[in-house]
């Protein structure tokens, strides 16, 4: 008689890639307007970290709350724009969020 045993180990153990890890550059758009962004997430020691740079609104380079999901990860913008859900796709991504009638979305490329 055989005994069969399996172990299921997180996808972490399996050294699995962060689809959005790295470094990205874009542009937050609304009515028209569109402002640069550049995002760069990276996991050191098991967490996954986030920095935000939003040169139109003198922000650089500041930590932000970050959340990894299937398809990409969930980040929390400053300033009451909250969070957005960015999927990637090859090496794009993007995110959309209705603000009022209009939507605000997020587009970005990996560099």
């Amino acid at each position: 008689m055989f005994i069969l045993c399996s172990v299921v180990l997180p996808a972490a153990a399996w050294g699995q890639v962060i689809p959005l890890e790295g470094h990205w550059e874009g542009a937050l758009e609304f009515r028209g307007d569109a402002m640069p962004v550049r995002i760069h997430i990276d996991q050191t020691g098991g967490a996954v970290n986030a920095a935000l740079d939003l040169p139109g609104l003198l922000m650089s380079w500041e930590p932000i709350p970050v959340e990894l999901t299937n398809m990409g990860a969930e980040v929390e913008f400053p300033f009451g724009i909250g969070v957005l859900a960015i999927q990637v796709d090859g090496e794009g991504a993007r995110a959309e969020k209705a603000l009022g009638e209009d939507a605000l979305v997020l587009r970005l490329e990996r560099s």
